[in-house]
């Protein structure tokens, strides 16, 4: 099972779930509607910017990092809190880390 770097993403569009974008609208107080139309703009695609899933979850950016950082369990098996994807890499360099959009991600942002 894949956890953590997920290679080969590529940004798509996703159903729109209409009930994880109530619940991130009231659960952040988002009442602007500008930022609403962000949310929902966001809510989109298979990735989140490590800035919108801040946002979104309420979390800051450090506490976003460190969910995406590889753990051990009592098992010995190995997993992260949040999997994540280099998007958009130089000919040198890795990209932009981008949170995917799966069940772990949809968890932190329905809490």
């Amino acid at each position: 099972m894949e956890h953590g770097l997920i290679k080969g993403v590529e940004i798509r569009l996703v159903k729109h779930d209409e009930d994880l974008y109530d619940h991130i609208i009231k659960a952040r107080n988002i009442l602007d509607e500008e930022q609403q139309a962000k949310v929902k703009e966001a809510l989109r695609y298979n990735i989140f910017s490590l800035n919108m899933f801040s946002d979104m979850s309420g979390l800051a950016k450090s506490s976003i990092s460190n969910k995406m950082r590889v753990l051990q369990d009592t098992a010995g098996d190995f997993y992260t809190e949040l999997d994540y994807a280099y998007m958009f890499s130089g000919i040198k360099s890795t990209g932009f880390k981008f949170v995917l959009r799966n069940d772990k991600s949809e968890r932190v942002l329905k809490r």
